[in-house]
Parts: structure tokens; sequence; C-alpha cells
């Protein structure tokens, strides 16, 4: 299982707007945008109501290959999603429409900005790279990058075909600033070279109390690590002194 979203400190939700439907459409009552600390906004969050009586949340969604839907956008964790839920339904029930957090036009945000999962194309694709941006608690799948008409670089969020015909994006940076702030640390994570290695249970716990960058996939019967090819150095040395430190077992 991938280790590769850690807990982030407490996100800040400074922004949302809920649109109540006249009619209801297959169970949704209202759809909802959230702003996250300043920096995305998540559109087509859906209130629906439960066959079993009062709403949930629905996150936005895409139809996989194989026939089932995945969020695109979520908390990534159940006390934040709660959160969420309650905050929204809450907002719903009162009749309180629109939320500005009161510090938003004075405050300074500082969002935990990652780029995780990071895959690269094979050369001839349209796109360069798909991976998963974390803004605080909140995780966007499918966030690809691409070279514009002028050659730079830019991130092209996740978006879904309307009956329309046109593409809407599901999530959008704020400001020129928040998509500024996106773009440079996609980029720099598509520019970071990576190593990997097998790592014992010890190992892991070494290299986490010499506070050491790495990312963790476990399986029943192994660990990987992820880490920055700079970081080479830094990791073998802790793996090497945990092992010259450990007790030789004789007979």
């Amino acid at each position: 299982m991938s280790d590769n979203y850690t807990v982030q400190p407490p996100n800040t939700l400074s922004q949302i707007i809920i649109t109540p439907l006249q009619q209801p459409r297959k169970g949704t009552v209202a759809l909802a945008n959230v702003t996250v600390d300043d920096t995305i906004t998540i559109n087509s969050i859906a209130l629906k109501e439960s066959k079993y009586g009062g709403l949930y949340v629905k996150m936005p969604a895409k139809l996989t290959t194989d026939g089932t839907y995945i969020d695109v956008a979520h908390p990534f964790n159940s006390k934040v999603r709660q959160a969420l839920n309650d905050k929204l339904i809450d907002m719903y029930e009162t009749g309180q429409f629109t939320y500005i957090d009161n510090a938003t036009s004075s405050k300074k945000y500082s969002p935990q900005v990652r780029i995780v999962n990071c895959s690269k194309y094979s050369k001839g694709n349209t796109f360069l790279a798909r991976a998963d941006l974390v803004v605080s608690s909140f995780v966007v799948h499918n966030v690809k990058l691409r070279h514009t008409d002028n050659g730079n670089l830019t991130i092209s969020m996740p978006a879904y075909l309307s009956s329309t015909g046109e593409y809407r994006s599901i999530v959008v940076p704020k400001s020129k600033n928040s998509y500024q702030l996106l773009n440079k640390a996609y980029i720099n994570e598509y520019n970071t070279e990576y190593m990997y290695k097998r790592a014992t249970d010890d190992n892991i716990k070494r290299l986490k109390k010499a506070g050491v960058e790495f990312q963790l996939a476990k399986s029943a019967t192994d660990n990987l690590i992820k880490f920055k090819a700079t970081d080479a150095n830094k990791v073998m040395s802790v793996i090497n002194q945990a092992t010259v430190s450990a007790p030789k077992i004789i007979g």
C-alpha cells in the first residue's frame, strides 16, 4: 500500500458556494464548489438524497474503462471527509449557500502542496506525465503535464465533456498565483530523478528517525522505498549503519 499521502496540517475551506437545483436530478438536490486553502477549487460536488433518508455528499467522479466510478478529487482521510460532509449538509439545510473564510481577504495561506505518483508517458504522447496533486488534506487524481504551443510546460487539470460538447474543469487553480505554485511543484517533481531499493522494517524506522524523505510501497512480504537520487548516499548510509550495528547470529 502506498504511503505517499501522509497526513498534512489541517486544511482551510476558504470558500464554499452551494447552488440548489430547482428540481432534483437523479437524487441530486444541490451542487457545491469548494475552495481549499485559497489554492484549488473543486467543482461539481453533489448533495444527494439518500434512499434511507437524509443527505450525503458525493465527490466528483469519472467512469473508468472497467465500468466503475472513481473520485476525481476527494479528502484523503475519513476525518476530513466527515468534516466536509457535515459542513456542506449543515449549510444546505440551514439555507446558508455561501461561505467565505473571515480571513480570506487578508490571510496569507500556506498550503501544503505535493505532487505524488508521477508517471512519465512514452515519447509521442500528447501529455508528458500524469500524477496526483495533494493540497493539504485533499487529493486530485490524474493531473497531467503537457507542452503549450510556445514550448512551456503546463498542468492540465481533470475535466469532463459536457452535454454541449465542451470540456469543463472539475478542479481549477483559484488564481494565477495558485496556478504558478502548482505548476512549479509539478515541473520540479517531473524533473526529479528517483531511485528504488528494498528495505527492512528496521531500515524504514531508521530512515524515518533520520528524517530522510522517501515514499514507501509495502506488501505482505516486502518493502520498496522510492527516494530522490540526490539522497542516495544519505539513504545508503542509514541502511548500511543499520546492517553494521545489527548483532551477528552464531550457530
